[in-house]
């Protein structure tokens, strides 16, 4: 049997979840760069020896430095029913990250306010204040736990509580905790100049056909992981 380029997490009629490493981008964009979507497309073709375009599209989207548990729809019934279940927040999600910097340990939350910069591919953060929002700015919200450290570089575990673009990303380094490899929020280099150290490694939901309980999760590869790998393996089980 055919290695696959890319480690298949899970598989069913309407879901397909991939484990996307570090650098790939998700779909198209106007680099031309080849997709994972691309990738899988083709892999559905082959496999089920499909003719013409095979139906798939991605119910989510990582960034392309970031690397994690990655879903697609094959049908357009799981694609309606899915992207319900993150509109709703009905999808638990758990990333880790490594940060410089000084530690965050006295807070459990962080709650900004964020804006993408189109133009410039980032988001711009301030501190939340009391009031209305002023226009264009949505509040951000995650939570956080430090969960280990080897001296240089800091173990966070992140869960959503609103899903704004380069959330993560974005407020972590407003707290003076930027990612590691994330030049873009004043990151320091990494090893692998298209990588940060941000990986999404859990996903748990209510299959959109079946109704039963679906849980997803990969642990992240080398990059200066392997330290506290062993920490993520025992917080997932």
């Amino acid at each position: 049997m055919k290695r696959e380029k890319y480690k298949i997490l899970f598989e069913d009629n309407h879901l397909l979840a991939i484990e996307k490493p570090a650098g790939v981008l998700v779909h198209s964009d106007r680099t031309g760069d080849d997709t994972l979507l691309d990738w899988a497309k083709s892999y559905l073709r082959r496999v089920y020896n499909k003719p013409g375009e095979a139906f798939l599209q991605p119910v989510h989207r990582l960034d392309r430095p970031a690397s994690g548990c990655q879903i697609f729809a094959k049908t357009s019934k799981a694609v309606s029913r899915m992207n319900d279940l993150f509109r709703n927040r009905e999808i638990e999600k758990i990333y880790y990250c490594l940060s410089t910097g000084e530690p965050i340990i006295d807070k459990s939350e962080l709650v900004h306010w964020l804006k993408k910069d189109v133009k410039k591919n980032r988001s711009i953060v301030k501190e939340k204040r009391s009031g209305a929002l002023p226009s264009g700015w949505k509040e951000a919200r995650l939570s956080l736990e430090l969960s280990g450290s080897n001296g240089n570089f800091h173990l966070y575990r992140i869960v959503l509580g609103t899903g704004r673009p380069h959330q993560i990303r974005a407020q972590l380094a407003k707290s003076g905790a930027p990612l590691v490899g994330d030049l873009r929020y004043g990151g320091e280099k990494w090893q692998h100049p298209n990588a940060i150290a941000l990986h999404c490694a859990y996903l748990s939901f209510i299959h959109p056909v079946s109704g039963e309980t679906l849980t997803l999760s990969c642990l992240p590869t080398g990059q200066g992981w392997e330290f506290f790998v062993p920490i993520i393996k025992d917080s997932l089980r």
